[in-house]
């Protein structure tokens, strides 16, 4: 991701509407399957790390980042002291040393291959361990948004169910922020086509736009949790290493 990236996101991810909702989607299921008992937790991919002060205010245990981005790091820093460098394929940490392991948006980066980087992340997470993940859906939707941050591929739940088909039992794999595709679809493929810039969705849509949309996606959560939204532009995953 380039560094204008990280800014934008340094600046959004507190309060933007998606980053909520992002975040709602993990404290839910980790709420649902770890009954408060976390253990040692790693973010991989952490970003600029808002998500570490986030989760570390709300379930009281301290999280480390890891992220390949220097740049990423240096903006974590005021969210934790708790941080490390590394590539998602070749992780700095010991074999069977993590309880839970939060992973958003990484296996689309460009020169990982995500079956090896799930069986990077299995190597680390202790037999019975939990992987949350999140990625992005629908090919069809990939755009300059992808490109501006640094997203190499979207995923379906087929290719993520083959790609955890060995040494993981999948407890949920739902897809999220379906209420909103109509707006999506017509941000990508008729607004974009009046758009002379290019840039990502990580912007700044306001307190009366995060307070409407926010609204929305409470009710897409309502949904998305009982596994009754049959679309979305994300997918959602927790799997458990046998």
């Amino acid at each position: 991701m380039n560094d204008r990236e990280y800014e934008r996101l340094a600046l959004q991810e507190k309060e933007q509407f998606w980053f909520v909702a992002k975040r709602r989607m993990i404290m839910f299921y980790l709420h649902k399957y770890c009954k408060s008992k976390y253990g040692v937790i790693a973010d991989i991919g952490c970003g600029t790390g808002y998500d570490l002060k986030y989760f570390r205010e709300k379930i009281s245990v301290d999280i480390a980042g890891i992220d390949i981005s220097s740049k990423a790091l240096s903006f974590a820093l005021s969210n934790s002291n708790l941080l490390m460098q590394g590539d998602a394929q070749h992780l700095p940490l010991k074999n069977e040393s993590l309880d839970i392991l939060l992973s958003n948006d990484v296996l689309v980066s460009p020169g990982l291959d995500p079956v090896e980087t799930v069986e990077e992340y299995r190597r680390i997470l202790k037999v019975g361990g939990y992987l949350f993940m999140n990625l992005p859906s629908y090919k069809f939707l990939f755009s300059v948004h992808d490109l501006e941050v640094d997203n190499a591929r979207r995923f379906n739940r087929v290719e993520v169910k083959r790609i955890f088909a060995q040494g993981w039992c999948i407890q949920d794999l739902v897809h999220w922020n379906g209420i909103l595709l109509p707006l999506i679809l017509f941000r990508r493929f008729v607004l974009s086509l009046f758009e002379h810039g290019k840039e990502s969705d990580v912007v700044s849509v306001g307190n009366a736009g995060n307070r409407i949309l926010n609204a929305f996606m409470n009710m897409d959560f309502f949904f998305a949790k009982r596994s009754m939204l049959p679309f979305g532009t994300s997918i959602f995953l927790v799997a458990r290493k046998k």
